[in-house]
């Protein structure tokens, strides 16, 4: 059971709070169980602490002393918790007063006296070192469960002093985490983890030549990025200076006579997964104070902006007085070149504070002699030596943006100006510039469609702190040595661009939120703004007047030096963007008129469905289910507006999706570490491939998926469902929906809506209902319903309920139980369906002319609604969609005749001679064949980490639908993707070359 403790520091009225438990060896009242050897002296000492307020010094006299802790190791081969992948790892802490150039320590593990693993460990360091040491991998020997004795060897030198403090014999780590470093470089040696590698990146040599001098064109660039990156990172405020002081005062610093420096111990926060399986807390909660490296890197970022933006000579040089200690502090605590601490995976996210703050304050470093040091613990944290070397693959991931780019640049322009600056920079461009260009399958991070990855998906609550490092790149480097290439610019645009198709208006939809469900999730004008001052990619605008347009929109009237800026500049806020997008590497269709917009999302065996942490997204398993989400409500359009609020949501129905209705306990998610590539998450994928988006001329579009559910919960849910989309109506249409899980029937959600208030108006066949509660089921015949969003949903024939009720749910992130008033409407399939199927259709925003033209005649007409295909011929636009599920022969329509594979197709009617063809291949072919699955003995799918894939990084493969079309036809012009194969006397066959999920378009001309 865990021990908490409450240690309170001397002249200090905050209180910090540790993580204690028996198993840490902390040494705070007496010295056991360490015992000394020969020519060892062992004794408590509170002059230097990692943990509580003591520790053990260790003295020694003569070359290879040791010292012993004899007890039980608890090391187990492997964990006994068949959920977890974790093994037995030891984890410790040394304080070296003063640097033993050559000399090593000995750790050996001892079973009744015989040795069974052990490892050295350098001691070429002064100030605090820990590492995190797996026994089956990063140790010598075989370990043995029993083994009863650690003893520790001094190196072979006459004399010395070190003090150790934390150890944990044995507990379980994740395996993927152990960070090599300086005196451990054979921890994890085999990680390719981008936060893991510093090692690596730091023994790497330059591959570009290094000039004899600097060029006064690179000399003029290298003062102009750092005149830039000043200004980047130096906000125009003034920190309360009285404030700083007295969290200066929680750090209790002091400074012994023989230099060294001691004080309140700081951790980077995921240390505390060390405890995790000692009983403790959240590692973020357990370092939620001054401990923690965010906390204290912020603090001594104000420390920096408060001196650069003060005159008073006196607080300045107070200023800088605390900066310096805290500086020498936190070198002291093990952050400094060639130290890891244990782990640093996503270190980032804490400490991206560092570097401006290092930066800011480079001339106070310089004076008191610590600038050396300082620009070496930059770059060996940010991984700058990565950079050194030419990226072998395209693209990065979205995490380097974000939390290692700035850090990486500032370590550099740390460096004095010198010919070796040049080269990084020169380095440092080339690695941005290859970040920015389009990624193979789902590796990060710029996809050819638009998309931004991370996690394997499109991911915009990654992509939004990406951005930021992206942008601020290109605008620090442009018109430099440097600058960043005109194709990675245009890559960097047409994402932004394409985001902002997807959000409305700065809020992206549901179903793109991850494991964060909350309907907080927005886009961030500045990019567009920052960007947009850099100007055209080809250099053509000063103001890149797309981009400025774009964000003046975004901005939402807001005014600042960007509107003056572009106003002043005779930049008008764009027009929201109208149009259809087809983005299969998100399976995401996309549809706008008007102020509104539309999206449907599906996932396939290659996109997982949704992404569920501990602690995160516990209810979301069919967020991605045929997701259909209408944002168009609110003065800014935005979630809630338009009908989210997660208290009191309904996670069985999320509009649109087709779902086994569950008890809240049966549908959180049981989430689980797979495999040794992932952690505890669940990011599961279909067995299927076929899932996706066309879209005809940019205007209309479709969007179909082949639904099923993983074997893990409901494997017997399948259905095969279509949208298509026509100006302001969607045809939404289901077949083939089958599923045996008793007590669990299925529906087809049409709409859920919040009501912020009991009388919020729906309507059923036009009539208002105010009533609270409200519960009605209607069976067959046709229904017109009104979400009171001014959008309406025509169905037909089904068995509909609607209702208006207090709606009891719970959080998807800490279960606490959470309720609101909602309404919403489903159509209910039954329990255990077989063949079930559904039509409706969505009007949005329709004026009451378009209402009662609409409910009279449909204007559309179903071809085919069964598991070969569905079709739908739309009357106004004379367009018609066909979503094809299989190859073969297509018996309805007189258009497409076959098809040798699934696909997607749109034909739109110009007149009797001319008929424009889209078509798509939706699946991305990452690979070919059958899915990549394994099968339990009962052949149900067992669960498997998307990471584990072999397939993940293959690039999409080209493929090719052959058409037959009734008519003969030739192309209005030739085309890279379409080819006339043949004809025959009445028909004519087209060749397809896809690729990507990308809709290949022709007009087509009658013979």
């Amino acid at each position: 059971m865990a021990v908490s403790l409450t240690f309170f520091f001397t002249g200090v009225n905050a209180q910090v709070k540790e993580f204690a438990h028996p198993e840490i060896l902390s040494f705070e009242n007496s010295t056991n169980p360490a015992i000394a050897g020969e020519g060892s002296k062992i004794a408590l000492s509170n002059k230097h602490y990692k943990h509580l307020g003591n520790s053990l010094r260790w003295n020694w006299d003569k070359p290879n002393a040791p010292i012993y802790i004899k007890q039980p190791i608890n090391y187990l081969s492997q964990n006994p918790n068949p959920k977890e992948t974790s093994l037995s790892t030891f984890i410790f802490w040394i304080y070296n007063p003063k640097a033993i150039l050559t000399g090593k320590l000995k750790f050996e593990f001892l079973k009744q006296g015989k040795v069974c693993s052990w490892f050295e460990y350098g001691i070429n360091f002064s100030g605090w070192s820990g590492a995190w040491l797996i026994f089956n991998r990063d140790m010598q020997g075989i370990p043995e469960e029993g083994m009863d004795e650690l003893r520790i060897t001094a190196p072979d030198t006459a004399s010395g002093e070190i003090f150790l403090d934390h150890i944990i014999l044995s507990s379980f780590q994740d395996v993927r985490h152990q960070t090599a470093d300086f005196q451990a470089p054979y921890i994890n040696s085999g990680t390719t983890s981008h936060w893991l590698i510093l090692l690596k990146s730091w023994g790497n040599k330059f591959d570009l030549p290094v000039a004899i001098q600097v060029s006064p064109s690179e000399q003029k660039s290298i003062n102009d990025i750092e005149t830039r990156l000043e200004q980047l990172l130096l906000p125009k405020k003034q920190p309360n200076i009285e404030k700083l002081k007295e969290q200066f005062k929680a750090y209790n610093l002091s400074v012994h006579s023989d230099g060294t420096i001691s004080g309140l111990p700081i951790f980077f926060e995921r240390f505390g997964e060390a405890y995790a399986n000692l009983g403790g807390e959240n590692y973020a909660k357990i370092y939620a104070n001054p401990m923690g490296l965010r906390n204290c890197v912020n603090f001594i970022y104000n420390l920096a902006i408060a001196w650069n933006n003060n005159t008073n000579t006196k607080e300045k040089k107070e200023l800088a007085d605390m900066f310096v200690l805290m500086t020498r502090h936190m070198l002291d605590q093990g952050f400094r070149a060639g130290s890891a601490m244990g782990t640093l995976h996503h270190l980032g996210y804490s400490m991206r504070n560092y570097y401006p703050a290092m930066f800011l304050m480079r001339d106070v470093l310089a004076k008191e002699g610590l600038d050396n040091d300082i620009q070496q613990a930059m770059e060996w944290f940010a991984g700058t030596g990565e950079v050194k070397l030419k990226p072998t693959v395209d693209g990065m991931d979205i995490d380097a943006f974000n939390t290692s780019l700035i850090g990486r640049l500032s370590s550099i322009m740390m460096m004095k100006d010198s010919p070796q600056k040049v080269t990084y920079l020169r380095s440092i461009s080339r690695w941005i510039d290859n970040g920015l260009r389009f990624s193979d399958g789902t590796t990060g991070c710029f996809k050819i469609d638009g998309t931004i990855f991370h996690h394997r998906h499109n991911y915009p609550a990654y992509a939004v702190g990406g951005l930021d490092g992206a942008v601020n790149s290109v605008w620090l480097l442009q018109n430099s040595e440097f600058e960043i290439s005109r194709q990675s610019h245009e890559n960097l645009k047409f994402a932004l661009l394409t985001m902002r198709k997807y959000c409305n208006l700065v809020t992206w939809p549901l179903s793109l939120s991850g494991r964060h469900p909350d309907g907080k999730g927005k886009i961030i004008p500045w990019h567009y703004a920052r960007l947009a001052e850099v100007g055209s990619p080809d250099k053509t605008e000063k103001i890149d007047t797309e981009l400025a347009a774009a964000y003046l929109r975004l901005n939402n009237g807001g005014k600042n030096n960007y509107s003056k800026k572009f106003t002043q500049a005779g930049i008008s806020p764009e027009k929201a963007p109208e149009g259809n997008w087809g983005i299969n590497y998100s399976c995401l269709a996309v549809h706008r008129r008007g102020n509104w917009l539309a999206t449907a999302m599906g996932h396939n065996r290659y996109l997982w469905a949704t992404e569920s942490y501990i602690g995160a997204n516990y209810f979301g398993r069919y967020l991605n289910h045929g997701n259909l989400q209408i944002l168009g409500s609110g003065n800014p359009i935005d979630m809630f507006a338009s009908g989210f609020n997660q208290q009191g949501w309904d996670w069985n129905h999320i509009p649109g999706t087709t779902a086994a209705v569950l008890p809240m306990e049966k549908l959180k998610a049981d989430i689980r570490q797979v495999d040794e590539v992932s952690g505890y998450e669940e990011m599961l994928l279909s067995d299927e491939s076929f899932a996706g988006a066309i879209s005809s001329k940019n205007r209309n579009g479709a969007f179909g998926m082949k639904l099923h559910e993983h074997d893990k919960y409901n494997g017997s849910l399948r259905a095969r469902k279509s949208y298509f989309f026509f100006d302001n109506r969607i045809v939404a249409l289901g077949s083939d929906i089958e599923s045996s899980l008793p007590n669990a029937p299925v529906h087809t959600t049409l709409f859920q809506v919040f009501l912020p208030e009991k009388e919020t108006t729906i309507s059923v066949n036009n009539k208002n209902i105010t009533d609270f509660p409200y519960k009605k089921q209607f069976q067959g015949g046709t229904i017109l319903l009104g979400d009171g969003k001014d959008n309406f949903y025509l169905v037909h024939n089904g068995n509909v309920s609607v209702n208006k009720i207090l709606q009891h749910s719970l959080d998807e992130e800490t279960c606490v139980p959470t309720e609101n008033n909602f309404a919403s409407a489903i159509i209910d399939h039954g329990d255990t369906p077989r063949n079930a199927s559904y039509e409706y259709m969505v009007l949005i925003q329709p004026s009451e002319k378009e209402k009662k033209q609409y409910k009279k005649s449909g204007g559309y007409t179903i071809l085919q609604q069964n598991r070969q295909a569905h079709i739908v011929r739309d009357k106004t636009t004379s367009t018609t969609g066909y979503v094809l599920f299989e190859q073969g022969e297509v018996n309805a329509g007189n258009e497409i005749l076959s098809v040798d594979r699934p696909c997607l197709i749109m034909t739109a009617k110009e007149n009797s001679r001319q008929m424009t063809i889209s078509i798509c291949d939706p699946d991305l072919h990452f690979y070919e064949g059958p899915a990549d699955e394994q099968y339990d003995a009962n052949g149900k799918r067992l669960e498997r980490s998307v990471y584990s894939r072999k397939w993940i990084d293959n690039p999409s493969a080209k493929s090719t639908v052959k058409i037959k079309i009734n008519g003969l036809w030739h192309l209005d012009t030739p085309s890279d993707y379409i080819k006339i194969s043949g004809k025959d006397k009445q028909n004519t066959f087209l060749e397809v070359s896809c690729q990507h999920g990308i809709t290949r378009e022709a007009t087509l001309i009658k013979d």
